[in-house]
């Protein structure tokens, strides 16, 4: 519409030129030369605002639809941001569930094994002696409490867990701590096997089989 008004638009400037010319370098012109000229005149104001009025709606409509883009781009940035924040939510309520399902799966497996450990053959027992397992079994499991609280840096808590339960192979040396090129794993890892160390009697007991 707007191409067709531009182009009406130039025809009629087209035919208006040699009109204004002649009127120019002419003292008279004929009667029906100066109405052309007024109508054509007429003409052109008529299209001008008509031209006008379509590119004044044209703008407004670029306008309204830089201000969609706009508000497209922003809801889009806040949903992702939004999934992005669901998806750590998500992360850590699944390592938190996990934290605690490796907690009953460990405390499951050591009160069973501590239940049936004094009924196996002498020569089974053996085959456990100096696991996980058998110190779990004969010790409890304040082994994992001091293993926790050397992994939240609680070494004197840790120290006097041990202690209480008989622990005599001494505790973690001086800036004991987690290493920078150490992983979280990694560092519960060397966390249990400290506890495990803090927590064996000081005079090897003598094994009942």
């Amino acid at each position: 519409m707007i191409e067709n008004l531009k182009a009406e638009k130039e025809r009629l400037e087209d035919e208006l030129r040699p009109l204004r010319e002649l009127q120019a370098n002419s003292d008279s012109i004929s009667a029906g030369i100066a109405r052309k000229i007024q109508h054509l005149e007429q003409q052109k104001a008529l299209v001008e605002t008509k031209l006008a009025d379509k590119e004044k709606k044209l703008d407004e409509t670029n306008q309204l639809l830089d201000t969609l883009r706009k508000d497209k781009a922003e809801i889009e940035q806040q949903a992702s941001e939004l999934e992005e924040k669901a998806n750590r939510s998500e992360l850590s309520w699944a390592h938190n569930m996990s934290y605690h399902l490796n907690g009953v799966i460990l405390d499951t497996m050591a009160q069973e094994f501590t239940s049936r450990f004094p009924k196996l053959p002498d020569d089974v027992k053996l085959d456990f002696d100096g696991t996980l397992l058998m110190q779990l079994a004969e010790e409890g499991n304040h082994v994992v409490k001091v293993a926790l609280n050397l992994v939240c840096g609680f070494i004197d808590d840790a120290t006097t867990i041990a202690q209480t339960h008989g622990g005599g192979g001494g505790g973690p040396s001086s800036g004991w701590g987690q290493r920078p090129d150490e992983d979280d794993r990694e560092w519960a890892r060397r966390c249990l096997a400290m506890a495990r160390k803090m927590c064996k009697p000081s005079v090897s007991r003598k094994k009942k089989m």
